[in-house]
C-alpha cells in the first residue's frame, strides 16, 4: 500500500522480508530482525509453510508484496521445500527460501543478498540433508557467486548486524522528509540518501528518470561556500549529469548513482569527486557507509588507506582514521585531536567511541572522555569551527541534538565524574574503619596509610564478582583511634584494567564522631530514655543518650512538660566509639510518682538541636 504524500515521517515505516532457513540461520535471522528494528524498519519473518506450492506461492507473493525489501541470507542449508507432486510439469526444485528470492526479482523488490561465507558460525554445522538437497544449495549458492546481482560476504555474526544497523542514519534521514511529494523529495536528495531510500524507493516515492541533464555549470569552483551553493542548486536534479567537471556535480552523480543501485557508477564518481582534495568531511562519511556495505568494514578500510595517501588535506587522514576498529581508533583520533585541536567534528565522533551507543556498558573513565570531548565539540561549534567542515549543515543539527541528549545523561553521574571516591568512617573501641565506596564496579583497591611512600592493596573478599567471575576487593581501611586530622590516598583498577586516581580523601575524627553520633541517635529516637518501676521508685533511664555523649553538647529532659527545661549532667568522652559506662557514670534519675511522660531534646557539639520527643511512662 502506497504512503499518503501528506503522510508524516515518523508514521512511515518500512516493511523487510527476510528470507533464511531457520534449521542453520535462524539466529542470523533474528539478529537481522534486532538490527532491522533499532532503526525503524518493520522485519517480516515467514516461518509455517503448507505443503502445497501453489498455495505457498500465493501466500509468500502476498506478503511480500507489502515490503519494500527482501533481505535474503544464502546459507548452506536447503531447508523445507513444496510437496514435489503439487509442481507443475517441468518446473523445478525449489526451496521455500529460494521461492522467496525468486519471487523478490519476480516482483521487483529491492533485494539485499547477503551471502554466509563457509567459515560463518551456523545454528547446524554438519550437513544432515539429503545429497540431492545438498546440491540443489548449492547450485543456489553458486548462482549468487557468479550471477550479476551485487552480493556481501558474511563471516561473522558481528559483521552481519553491523551491516543492517549502518543503514542507521539513511533511515532516521528519509524520515524527516518522507511525507513530501515527488518534487520537493528531489530537492532535498542532496541532504539525504544511502540503502533506505532504496528500499522506499519501490513505494513510489522516488520514480527512477532516465533522462540525462546537459552540463552547462561553472567549472572548478574556488571556494567552499561557492561548493555548497552549486550543490544545492543541483540537489532539485533527479537525473545524471552528463560530462561533469566540477566536484559537485561528481558528488551528485555519486548520490543519485547510488539512489538508483549504480553502485559501480557511484562509486567512481565517488572517487572522482575526492580526486579535488576539498576539506569537507560529510561526503567521507556518506561514501564510508557506502563502502562498507559494499567492500566490507576490512575493504572500506584498505580504499580509505590509499585515499588519504593521495591528499594533502586533514580532512581525508581523519577519515581514514575512523576506520580503524577499537581501540586503535581511539589512539589515532586523540593523536589527531592533539595535532588539530581546532578541527570541531573530530570531538563528536571521537566522543561516539566512548558513548554507551558505542560500548554498551561504559565506565566512569569513559563517561569522563565521552563528556570532555563533547563539551570540547560545543565550544568549538559555538565558534563556527564545525559548520566549516561540513557540507550537509543538516547532519550538524543532528550531531547537536545527540550531543545534547547525550550530556543530559551523562548529568545522572554527577560528581563521581570527577570523584568517584567516598569513604564513610565508624567509631569503634579499637579504632576507625573507613568504608570505600566507589562509583563504579572496581576490579582492585588501593590505598596509602598515613606517613607512606607505598600504595596496598585492601585485599579480596572470598565472594565473588557476578561480572568479571573474580574475587571482589575489599572496601575496607582502618586507622587507630588516636589518629588526628589527615588526609588518605585512594585509588583502584576498574573492570577495563584501568588504574584510576589517586583520589585524595579528607578524615577528621572530630566530624566522623558527630556524623556517626547522629545518625545513630536519628535511627534511635524512641530508645533515648526509658521508664522503670523500681524497689517502689520511678526511674528515668538515660544510659543509651549516655553511650554516644561524646558527640553531644547538652541533654535537656522535661517532667510533665512539653518543652524541656532541665539539664543533665554528664562526663564529658571524645575518643571514637561508644562511650563507657562505670561507676562514675549517673545513668538515671528518680523522679516524682506523679510522673505521667518526659520529653528530651538534644544539643548536639556543633551547636545543632534535635527536636522534641516525648516518652510516655
Amino acid at each position: 500500500m502506497l504512503p499518503h504524500s501528506n503522510m508524516s515521517a515518523s508514521k512511515i515505516t518500512p516493511h523487510v522480508f527476510i528470507s533464511a532457513v531457520s534449521e542453520d540461520l535462524a539466529e542470523a535471522r533474528q539478529i537481522v530482525k534486532n538490527a532491522l528494528l533499532t532503526i525503524g524498519c518493520h522485519p517480516i519473518v515467514q516461518e509455517h509453510f503448507q505443503p502445497d506450492y501453489q498455495s505457498v506461492r500465493q501466500m509468500l507473493k502476498s506478503r511480500m508484496e507489502g515490503c519494500q525489501a527482501v533481505i535474503h541470507l544464502v546459507g548452506k542449508r536447503y531447508g523445507g521445500e513444496p510437496n514435489v507432486a503439487s509442481l507443475a510439469p517441468g518446473s523445478p526444485r525449489r526451496s521455500w527460501t529460494q521461492m522467496e528470492y525468486d519471487l523478490a526479482k519476480e516482483l521487483g523488490i529491492k533485494l539485499y543478498l547477503f551471502y554466509m561465507d563457509d567459515s560463518y558460525p551456523f545454528d547446524v554445522r554438519e550437513n544432515v540433508e539429503p545429497d540431492d538437497e545438498v546440491a540443489l544449495q548449492a547450485a543456489h549458492r553458486r548462482a549468487i557467486l557468479t550471477g550479476e546481482q551485487f552480493y556481501t560476504r558474511i563471516k561473522e555474526p558481528d559483521d552481519l548486524q553491523l551491516r543492517v544497523s549502518e543503514m542507521k542514519l539513511e533511515a532516521a534521514e528519509l524520515r524527516k522528509i518522507a511525507g513530501q511529494n515527488e518534487r520537493r523529495l528531489f530537492k532535498t536528495l542532496g541532504l539525504i540518501g544511502g540503502l533506505l531510500i532504496l528500499i522506499f524507493s519501490v513505494l513510489g516515492l522516488i520514480k527512477k528518470d532516465t533522462g540525462q541533464l546537459k552540463s552547462g555549470q561553472k567549472t572548478i569552483v574556488s571556494n567552499i561556500e561557492e561548493i555548497r551553493q552549486s550543490f544545492a542548486g543541483l540537489a532539485n536534479q533527479a537525473a545524471l549529469i552528463t560530462n561533469p567537471t566540477t566536484p559537485e556535480q561528481y558528488y551528485h552523480n555519486a548520490r543519485i548513482s547510488e539512489l538508483k543501485g549504480d553502485y559501480t557508477i557511484a562509486r567512481k564518481a565517488y572517487l572522482e569527486y575526492f580526486k579535488f582534495d576539498i576539506e569537507l568531511l560529510d561526503p567521507h562519511l556518506r561514501f564510508q557507509q557506502f563502502l562498507k556495505v559494499q567492500e566490507g568494514i576490512e575493504g572500506a578500510r584498505q580504499t580509505y588507506e590509499a585515499l588519504s595517501a593521495k591528499s594533502s588535506g586533514i580532512v581525508p587522514r581523519l577519515a581514514a582514521i575512523l576506520m580503524w576498529p577499537l581501540p586503535e581508533r581511539n589512539k589515532k583520533l586523540d593523536a589527531f585531536v592533539q595535532s588539530n585541536p581546532d578541527f570541531g567534528p573530530a570531538y563528536f565522533l571521537f566522543s561516539q567511541d566512548f558513548s554507551s551507543d558505542r560500548l554498551g556498558t561504559q565506565s566512569l573513565e569513559d563517561k569522563r572522555r565521552e563528556k570532555q570531548l563533547i563539551d570540547q565539540f560545543n565550544v568549538l561549534d559555538g565558534q563556527g569551527k564545525v559548520v566549516r567542515w561540513m557540507l550537509d549543515q543538516s547532519l550538524v543539527s543532528e550531531w547537536r541534538a545527540e550531543a545534547a541528549t547525550r550530556l543530559a545523561a551523562l548529568k545522572q553521574a554527577g560528581e563521581s565524574l570527577t570523584n568517584p571516591i567516598m569513604v564513610s568512617w565508624m567509631g569503634h573501641n579499637g579504632g576507625w574503619t573507613g568504608n570505600i565506596q566507589i562509583g563504579e564496579s572496581a576490579a582492585e583497591i588501593f590505598w596509602k596509610r598515613p606517613g607512606s611512600d607505598q600504595f596496598e592493596s585492601t585485599g579480596f573478599s572470598t565472594a565473588r564478582s557476578v561480572t568479571t567471575g573474580k574475587l571482589m576487593p575489599l572496601p575496607t581501611v582502618q586507622l587507630p583511634s588516636n589518629s588526628g586530622k589527615l588526609q588518605l590516598a585512594v585509588k583502584y583498577t576498574n573492570l577495563n584494567g584501568e588504574e584510576m586516581g589517586p583520589f585524595l580523601v579528607d578524615f577528621d575524627p572530630e566530624v566522623e564522631s558527630l556524623s556517626n553520633t547522629k545518625l545513630i541517635l536519628s535511627q534511635t529516637r524512641t530508645s533515648w530514655v526509658s521508664f522503670r518501676d523500681y524497689d517502689g521508685k520511678i526511674l528515668l533511664y538515660f544510659s543509651h543518650l549516655l553511650s554516644h555523649r561524646g558527640g553531644l553538647k547538652e541533654i535537656k529532659y522535661g517532667l510533665n512538660k512539653e518543652i524541656p527545661d532541665l539539664s543533665f549532667s554528664y562526663p564529658e568522652f571524645k575518643s571514637p566509639g561508644m562511650a563507657p559506662i562505670d561507676n562514675t557514670v549517673t545513668i538515671y534519675l528518680e523522679v516524682p510518682a506523679d510522673t505521667k511522660f518526659a520529653t528530651v531534646q538534644l544539643t548536639y557539639r556543633d551547636g545543632e538541636k534535635t527536636s522534641v520527643e516525648r516518652f510516655d511512662r
